[in-house]
């Protein structure tokens, strides 16, 4: 058994994050309908905050395949990692914010 880190930092201020486009392109139907609920700002810390989760996610396990086969499920107490949809639970995501910056980190077991 091996543990297992994946970490990203992402500026807020990227162009992308304001683009409904790359936010589909991201994101599986459950994240893109959220992020359609959202407005403005609120819009672009989701898109921020699920792309660095996803990476984060991506560098922990060396995976080559794209985003959609990942999906953050948001809960009231935690974030929930599920990989072509079935769920991890040996993982944990963690997200911070400051000032522009969102931070995700994954620790895990494989």
């Amino acid at each position: 058994m091996n543990i297992i880190n994946g970490i990203d930092l992402v500026n807020l201020t990227r162009n992308e994050f304001n683009d409904p486009a790359f936010a589909k392109r991201i994101m599986v139907q459950q994240e893109y309908d959220h992020y359609l609920e959202l407005v403005d700002q609120a819009k672009v810390k989701y898109v921020a905050s699920t792309f660095a989760c996803k990476e984060a996610v991506m560098k922990a396990f060396k995976l080559t395949y794209g985003y959609k086969q990942i999906y953050i499920k948001k809960t009231e107490h935690c974030r929930l990692v599920y990989l072509k949809g079935i769920y991890q639970d040996n993982l944990t995501l963690s997200i911070s914010y400051a000032d522009q910056f969102v931070i995700a980190s994954l620790v895990g077991f494989n």
